[in-house]
């Protein structure tokens, strides 16, 4: 069951369910080997750790930071863990008029033990300094926020970092944050016991997208079937099927640039293809030219925004294109960092 908070009969805010969400398999997450079953299991390990927290003194929480750029698959991650645990998700907005220091605290501490708290876009809350006007405030798309859409939320850093591990915090609760810009924040959301654990997701590499094309055309009429053989020992057509079917998911990886796309991307062109996969592999670098010269495009018009709000002047050299963007490793968790993809493109846990 996922909450949001809305408001109440008094002008204040309470939660209120917002819908339930048919549980989605965790192998369903095509990140790469082993990180959302990493994540999992730490989580189900916390959860299962709350005597040895409270003998050994140290408060009963967990944060994780998923951090990367948008479409990687952030938030499905905990949705996903979310349902695999059975825990409840609190969406815990920070933007809006009624929100505050105060408000915050009502709502984290009418939050149940044992629930998932989850904080999204945080870089566009709290930019480094706290300085909600200046040119770091952006929008999850790396576009400067609208002054008045900045002064809606009244939400201070410290308000935040209270319910997080100060006086004011709780304790039994997963908290996860997400944010498209790991360097954007002020480096008191980072430490260890507000977020512990960084995972870091990265654009799709060419085995995540080999991988969904397999998941994504698997239920298609003409998909690998069970049987490869007429049941006299010559393969039949499902058995040709299936070999043209491995030959089509090599050769639509071997088109997607490495580190170039998301996943949300390439799943949104695959399903206009949804029932003819030769078709997605005959028209894929196409629809990659048409997708690289938009993003040029959407750069342009991002520059000249950024100079007519801020009147920066930006040099082609100083501004390198978003497609080519990355978000390498943060600083160290206290022990453990996920990442979602190794340099050879598999996941992993990664010992600090």
């Amino acid at each position: 069951m996922l909450y949001s908070s809305e408001k109440n009969r008094m002008g204040g805010l309470e939660w209120t369910a917002a819908k339930s969400k048919k549980p989605r398999p965790v192998e369903s997450l095509i990140l790469g080997d082993g990180a959302a079953e990493n994540i999992l299991e730490d989580v189900r390990a916390f959860l299962d750790s709350e005597s040895w927290f409270i003998g050994k003194g140290i408060p009963f929480r967990r944060g994780y930071l998923l951090h990367g750029p948008p479409g990687t698959g952030k938030t499905s991650t905990i949705f996903t863990l979310a349902g695999a645990l059975k825990l409840e998700v609190y969406i815990l907005s920070l933007w809006g008029p009624r929100m505050n220091d105060v408000t915050l605290q009502e709502l984290v501490s009418a939050i149940p033990k044992y629930a998932i708290v989850v904080i999204e876009d945080i870089d566009c809350i709290f930019p480094p300094g706290g300085d909600r006007g200046d040119f770091g405030s952006l929008d999850p798309h790396g576009l400067p926020l609208e002054e008045n859409h900045i002064r809606e939320s009244r939400v201070t850093l410290s308000g935040l970092l209270n319910v997080l591990d100060g006086v004011g915090s709780d304790e039994g609760r997963v908290l996860f944050g997400t944010t498209n810009r790991l360097e954007a924040l002020d480096p008191a959301l980072t430490r260890p016991g507000r977020f512990d654990i960084k995972v870091e997701y990265k654009l799709a590499s060419s085995i995540q997208a080999k991988a969904l094309f397999e998941r994504f055309f698997s239920g298609t009429p003409e998909s690998p079937i069970s049987s490869s053989s007429d049941g006299e020992g010559t393969p039949g057509p499902d058995a040709k099927f299936h070999r043209d079917y491995l030959c089509m998911a090599v050769e639509f990886a071997s088109a997607i640039p490495d580190q170039t796309f998301s996943m949300a991307e390439l799943q949104g062109y695959l399903l206009t293809y949804h029932l003819d996969p030769r078709q997605a592999v005959r028209d894929i670098r196409m629809w990659i030219e048409k997708e690289l010269l938009e993003r040029d495009r959407l750069e342009k018009l991002r520059k000249t925004r950024r100079q007519t709000n801020f009147g920066v002047h930006f040099h082609p050299a100083d501004s390198p294109s978003p497609a080519y963007l990355r978000v390498h490793d943060g600083d160290a968790m206290s022990s453990t960092a996920f990442s979602s993809t190794g340099s050879n493109g598999d996941l992993g846990l990664l010992e600090q």
